[in-house]
């Protein structure tokens, strides 16, 4: 890498000479010096697309030397994911219950589940024991 961008350099250094003596001595390029001065440039070009890849070559084999932060797993195809329903933490409709009418040590059921009012009140039930609570049948 270091031979490749000192190479580039020394070939910049000589399009700088060539354009500082056209300067000092008040004219323009003359044919040869405008030639020379062309095929610099295709060769910094050329020198400088060889620096890129080397550039990210040593950047990929950098990455090889890291340890990865977690264990390589493949992704395996399988079935679409089901959206999962906020339970607020409770297995079963009777331990919702239970913790709505004794209180719960696990701090549930949480404060965004309750529905205070004035003269009535009481919690919202997770969505998915709605329905089992639907079928007890009122005696």
């Amino acid at each position: 890498m270091d031979e490749l961008l000192r190479a580039r350099a020394d070939k910049i250094a000589e399009q700088r000479a060539i354009l500082d003596r056209a300067k000092a001595e008040g004219r323009d390029l003359t044919e040869e010096e405008a030639a020379r001065f062309d095929a610099l440039d295709k060769e910094i070009d050329s020198l400088t697309a060889q620096i890129e890849r080397e550039r990210k070559v040593r950047e990929r084999e950098a990455m090889l030397d890291k340890p990865l932060d977690k264990p390589f797993r493949p992704v395996v195809p399988g079935p679409e994911p089901v959206d999962k329903k906020d339970d607020g933490g409770f297995e079963s409709l009777a331990e919702f219950i239970a913790a709505v009418r004794w209180g719960d040590p696990r701090g549930r059921p949480r404060n965004e589940m309750r529905m205070d009012t004035p003269e009535s009140g009481g919690y919202s039930v997770p969505e998915q024991f709605r329905e089992e609570l639907l079928q007890v049948t009122a005696e």
